[in-house]
């Protein structure tokens, strides 16, 4: 009967196939060198196939190789979960939560709900990175995150979709900036100054595909921003037109820093996602803190775009009151 692969083997496998170095894997497991080096060579020789290729002096996974490492990767996963799904009732909630998100999920919805969460949950650690959509995918596809949270729509056949919430956009000029018609037509679309997000922003392709559903023609950005916060503040200082959520800006509607307009023929309501890698393990502090966001979404039925949207901006001040 062939030896059993042990879950140290896996182990040091993820820990060469994440450095791409034997050295280093051996350093961050605290092992000899040697010692990591037989470890991967009796891994290839019981599942009689090599797991690596050489390329230079760094090591790259073989095809192989990368559907070893995605399997090992989820059965550590559930390994590591095992105390805390066994822990019995009572006793504190353990454990770690990987969290990759777009900015509209990840400032405006899950930071408030993170923290409170970890005071519920003290002897918990929540990690949640923040970029645009396609970078949240990449980060699950590469095992740097348990689950996702996005407003982009995503395609990608070893992810896994599922609704989770529904958002809503505003197009809005800043009360120091250019004044068209609260009601644009789609020439003074075309006129406006536009401030946008970067390619790749769920917030950027939600716009671009409104604009192309009404059958108009792309409307330039003439300037771009990687980050919802700053493109508010362009739009703020009177730059140019954005399109945003209504989350990002409800404060900023109702103190009248920011107007919105009508733009009857662009549709800009959208639908957030939950993201995970299909055939992933959802462990013990990923349910909890699902059942958490669940439970306070449902102690706030009325949606903040409603609420911002039913409160009329402040009368707008005259250019001389801008210090």
């Amino acid at each position: 009967m062939s030896t059993p692969i042990t879950l140290r083997q896996l182990e040091i496998f993820l820990a060469v196939a994440g450095s791409g170095h034997v050295t280093r894997a051996s350093q961050t497991l605290h092992l000899s060198q040697s010692a990591a080096s037989m470890a991967i060579a009796q891994l290839e020789r019981q599942l009689d196939t090599p797991l690596f290729e050489r390329r230079g002096r760094s090591l790259k996974l073989t095809e192989r190789g990368r559907l070893l490492a995605t399997e090992a990767r989820e059965l550590l996963a559930r390994v590591q979960a095992l105390p805390t799904l066994l822990s019995g009732a009572g006793e504190a909630l353990r454990g770690e939560l990987r969290i990759t998100a777009s900015q509209t999920a990840g400032c405006y919805l899950l930071a408030p709900a993170i923290a409170a969460f970890a005071r519920a949950h003290p002897q918990t650690r929540v990690h949640c990175h923040i970029g645009n959509t396609a970078v949240a995918v990449q980060s699950l596809l590469a095992h740097e995150a348990d689950v996702g949270y996005v407003e982009g729509r995503v395609s990608q056949p070893d992810i896994v979709a599922m609704p989770w919430r529904r958002d809503r956009l505003e197009i809005v000029v800043g009360r120091e900036g250019p004044q068209p018609r609260r009601k644009l037509d789609a020439s003074q679309l075309r006129k406006l100054p536009w401030i946008m997000r970067e390619p790749g922003s769920g917030t950027r392709e939600l716009f671009d595909q409104a604009v192309r559903t009404a059958g108009l023609d792309p409307l330039p950005a003439t300037q771009t921003f990687n980050d919802a916060e700053a493109v508010k503040e362009a739009v703020i200082q009177g730059f140019g037109a954005a399109c945003l959520p209504v989350l990002a800006i409800a404060d900023d509607l109702r103190e009248g820093r920011l107007i919105a307009l009508q733009a009857p023929m662009l549709t800009l309501e959208r639908q957030l996602w939950r993201i995970t890698r299909r055939g992933s393990f959802d462990g013990a502090v990923l349910s909890a803190f699902e059942t958490w966001l669940q439970s306070q979404q449902q102690q706030q039925p009325q949606s903040l775009s409603a609420r911002s949207a039913a409160t009329p901006a402040s009368p707008r001040r005259p250019r001389s009151a801008r210090s």
